[in-house]
């Protein structure tokens, strides 16, 4: 695996990658021209109209909630700087609450509301717009029912989105890795997807036997079963690129392992059941998706095998 830099990245397309290529009329690249800095930003509009489940949060559940809003935190800067150029703030989302505040590292030259990735295919676009509307409600929905229990939601810790995906490519022997580089944009964000939609899933699996209330759980689950769907795609679309793009995949859940301990990323190809060929969803001999523990998430969003702070959360994550 060549580890030069992210050009290497773009590797050479199949016949599915050619097809989509030549298919890219001039009413794709019109798309393209007609998501404006005001349409992106308009993601965020559709405000959740029902109203919030107010539930009876235990000093547990409402750690786990807020453990799971400082994740979506995360995600949710990641998907909306990639394809809107603008962050959770910027979108009208509510930010604050305990813990220290913190702001976003991007890429030097960012240029708020220019997205920060240059997509090729019209279809992983609107996969990643559709995303981005997810997990800005998620951000809102675990506020929500944090607030309509009389509790107070954890700030927006500081977030890093440049150095983070630095290390991460230098664990899975990448180097100088960015999911926003112009060289190939779908493959390059496809990749930086990747690396936190699968630990979504276990994260909330994970977590659900802890909680003490019933509907605390379902709500968990419900967006759990989201994220199933996230990491679904995103793993699909990456197969569907061809070896280059498995390859990476492999070296990312590698090191992810390392990690986050347990042995149980998966890449994109089976390796175990010779009348298959692709591993899109990544799951036990029982077909059931991993767990991970608090401590095991905590280790691979901050790029440590130890749970030093850092990586994508250079301060830490708010309690």
């Amino acid at each position: 695996m060549n580890n030069n830099d992210n050009a290497v990245l773009a590797g050479k397309p199949n016949r599915r990658q050619a097809m989509r290529t030549m298919g890219i009329s001039a009413l794709g690249l019109a798309t393209f021209g007609a998501l404006s800095a005001k349409a992106q930003i308009a993601i965020s509009a559709s405000e959740t109209t029902s109203p919030f489940p107010v539930l009876t949060l235990s000093k547990t559940d409402l750690s786990i909630l807020n453990f799971a809003l400082n994740l979506e935190y995360l995600e949710a800067n990641y998907y909306a700087y990639a394809t809107t150029g603008f962050g959770l703030g910027d979108q009208g989302v509510d930010i604050t609450g305990t813990g220290t505040q913190g702001t976003v590292i991007l890429p030097q030259g960012a240029v708020a509301g220019t997205p920060l990735v240059t997509f090729n295919d019209p279809a992983v676009q609107q996969y990643a717009l559709e995303i981005t509307r997810d997990e800005i409600e998620h951000v809102k929905f675990l506020r929500g029912i944090i607030l309509a229990a009389g509790k107070t939601p954890v700030a927006q810790p500081a977030i890093d989105l440049v150095n983070s995906f630095v290390g991460a490519g230098n664990a899975a022997g990448v180097s100088n890795f960015s999911p926003f580089a112009s060289s190939n944009g779908d493959l390059n964000f496809l990749l930086g997807s990747y690396l936190f939609e699968d630990v979504g899933v276990t994260a909330y699996h994970g977590a659900l036997t802890s909680f003490s209330n019933a509907k605390s759980r379902g709500a968990a689950v419900g967006i759990m079963g989201t994220e199933a769907y996230h990491a679904s795609i995103i793993r699909s679309q990456l197969y569907d690129l061809g070896s280059t793009a498995q390859a990476y995949a492999l070296a990312i859940a590698n090191a992810i392992n390392t990690l986050g301990g347990a042995g149980i990323a998966q890449g994109l190809v089976n390796t175990s059941d010779t009348t298959l060929t692709s591993n899109i969803v990544p799951a036990d001999s029982n077909a059931m998706v991993f767990t991970r523990t608090t401590q095991q998430v905590l280790n691979i969003v901050y790029l440590s095998p130890s749970g030093a702070k850092g990586g994508f959360f250079p301060n830490g994550i708010n309690a």
